[in-house]
């Protein structure tokens, strides 16, 4: 069976947990749902949580999403797990001092960019990008090579844009075109 995504819609409901078990109780009726079924839930309006709701999704690394009423206020994302496990957080830190791990890191998502990018480029018939530039010797180097492959994809996609759709590069504030 695959997980459920949870949406707790109904104004005055109250979400509570006991052994692993969500309970959903609404001015209409009452359901139960074991946790370990859940992808994620996401939460609309008005709705009480248990605090005991909030470490079992935690623990579970299941997400939550809390919409506003009517659209009008902030949305909240609250993560799978982040906050309750600092020996991941440690790890992080440590990573980060390290630049052999930071370079390597920083290479794998400009890789996993590239690739992504070639995806779309490809679709659309367009040459791919060189792929060559994941292997830089330092930040610095890398910062280069991915500005380069992003000036290069931005060409590529110049090329298949309407001619109402063209820029020339990087604009902001207010952007000039109606690509940036």
């Amino acid at each position: 069976m695959s997980k459920l995504s949870l949406v707790v819609d109904k104004t005055g409901s109250h979400i509570t947990q006991e052994n692993g078990i969500l309970t959903i109780k609404t001015p209409d009726h009452t359901e139960s749902l074991p946790i370990h079924f859940i992808q994620e839930l996401v939460i609309y309006g008005k709705t009480m949580v248990a605090a005991d709701v909030w470490r079992a999704l935690a623990k579970e690394n299941i997400p939550a999403t809390i919409l506003p009423a009517r659209g009008i206020g902030n949305t909240a994302w609250m993560g799978a797990g982040l906050a309750v496990n600092t020996n991941l957080r440690q790890q992080q830190y440590l990573a980060h001092l390290d630049n052999k791990v930071r370079l390597m890191i920083a290479q794998n998502i400009i890789q996993k960019k590239l690739e992504a990018q070639n995806l779309t480029l490809q679709q659309l018939g367009l040459e791919s990008l060189d792929q060559q530039n994941i292997h830089a010797h330092s930040l610095e180097q890398l910062m280069g090579y991915e500005g380069r492959s992003a000036r290069q994809y931005f060409q590529k996609m110049a090329t298949y844009l309407p001619t109402e759709w063209q820029f020339n590069g990087r604009n902001r504030q207010p952007p000039k075109d109606p690509i940036n």
